[in-house]
């Protein structure tokens, strides 16, 4: 640190014998970057940001302050004042439209001014009385479809969840005629930030279906803000307990949503299926006078489908049988990330360390020298990209990925084989040029 410290130092000193402006702000903006990412303190940050602004004030004029002006932009948004962020990104824009700080800038300004919209409700919504959470950003109405889902296309899909949505069937879906669709006003404030508002879904009839929501009319993917979830229409609350000391068991109950009543003589499928395979099913049986049935799996994944009168309801679990994790010592991978959302495109830097411990002791060792096969999944679990790394000294190995700009945004995570261990990060589009889907 201290020889880099110093080369910065000659840097500048040069820089200001020749009286070579330019390269004497990109140098001391680069130094600041640099001293920002060592220090240590709590005031770190507002050092960082009034030393920036020390470096705008001194050279007003010259194109390369548009370098520091950005990454001021880029604090006032992290700090919430968006509409000075707003403001400082466009002067860089109208200012030094073609300089080195003017694609950062333009990027503030598409954080700030794009729409964004997504929702979140409960996976199992009730007949007669739910509400749906919607979050947006920059827009006044909404637009929802409702689109009706049939068991077959759950039991025929080649992931184990049965939730996960394909790009496509992702495309299919804006393509078929709604079951319901509807519109919700909004009020999107004027401070460019997220906004939430809860809003009554519509009394449907019970079944399966896909919500899909839109900043446009038309669902067009171009330019436009999309999500889409899968969700149950039920009045059935499905509960399942695992017994911890006698895996592969578990203890299911079936109760009214509302009331919480057992229901008994509810009919439960029970579906297992192997890897590249469809669902198949394995059981079949009906809950006691109590709502209950005690279920002893052969698997260890099973999806389980209940009926009462027509009413169904399913949930995905894993089961394991005794002794499946009976070993001592056990494998870990800790995973580190430089931040929790990327954009398509963005590389993304990890760390892992991989050490063993001892159940029920507190001693931990690092694997030196261990290989380790570490992959990017996407949010239907499909592989991205894979890296084959062996870990140093210390336990631990670094790498890049990067986030794809063909696959669907949302959740991705890290994975490491055989390991079992796994990291989760987002991924999503800021930019309003390109598609924009997102999938819960």
């Amino acid at each position: 640190n201290l020889k880099a410290l110093k080369l910065f130092q000659r840097l500048l000193a040069i820089n200001i014998a020749t009286n070579n402006g330019s390269a004497l702000i990109d140098n001391d903006y680069k130094r600041l970057l640099w001293v920002k990412g060592i220090a240590v303190g709590e005031n770190k940050q507002e050092a960082y940001e009034k030393a920036i602004q020390s470096l705008i004030a001194n050279h007003p004029d010259n194109e390369f302050t548009s370098l520091p002006m950005s990454g001021l932009a880029r604090i006032q948004v992290q700090k919430g004042n968006n509409i000075e962020a707003l403001a400082t990104a466009q002067k860089v824009v109208e200012k030094w439209p073609n300089s080195f700080g003017a694609p950062e800038a333009r990027n503030v300004i598409s954080d700030i001014t794009t729409p964004s919209l997504s929702f979140n409700t409960e996976k199992v919504l009730s007949s007669s009385n739910s509400e749906i959470k919607i979050s947006f950003k920059n827009l006044d109405k909404a637009y929802f479809r409702l689109i009706k889902r049939s068991e077959t296309d759950f039991l025929s899909t080649e992931y184990y969840d049965p939730d996960s949505i394909t790009r496509k069937q992702f495309e299919k879906l804006l393509t078929l005629e709604p079951f319901k669709s509807w519109e919700e006003s909004l009020d999107p404030g004027k401070e460019y930030k997220l906004q939430n508002k809860v809003v009554a879904f519509p009394k449907v009839e019970k079944g399966y279906y896909y919500l899909l929501a839109s900043a446009n009319k038309d669902f067009t993917e171009k330019e436009n803000a999309l999500f889409v979830s899968s969700l149950i229409v039920s009045d059935l609350s499905m509960v399942v307990k695992t017994d911890d000391e006698n895996r592969g068991k578990a203890n299911i109950f079936i109760l009214n949503a509302d009331s919480g009543k057992p229901i008994s003589d509810a009919e439960i499928k029970v579906y297992y299926r192997d890897h590249g395979s469809q669902w198949k099913q394995i059981d079949k049986f009906k809950t006691n006078k109590e709502g209950q049935y005690q279920y002893n799996s052969p698997e260890k994944n099973v999806l389980l489908i209940a009926n009462y009168k027509n009413d169904k309801v399913y949930k995905y679990i894993g089961l394991y049988r005794n002794g499946f994790y009976d070993e001592e010592e056990t494998t870990s991978i800790l995973f580190f990330t430089d931040r929790a959302i990327y954009r398509p495109g963005q590389t993304i830097y990890f760390k892992a360390i991989a050490f063993n411990y001892l159940k029920g002791e507190n001693h931990y060792t690092v694997k030196t020298d261990y290989p380790l096969t570490i992959s990017l999944r996407d949010p239907n679990y499909q592989e991205v990209n894979v890296l084959k790394l062996r870990t140093n000294e210390f336990g631990s190995v670094s790498g890049t990925f990067t986030a794809p700009t063909d696959r669907l945004t949302g959740s991705y995570s890290l994975n490491a084989k055989s390991v079992g261990s796994a990291a989760y990060i987002k991924v999503e589009e800021y930019k309003r040029k390109n598609n924009r889907y997102l999938q819960s």
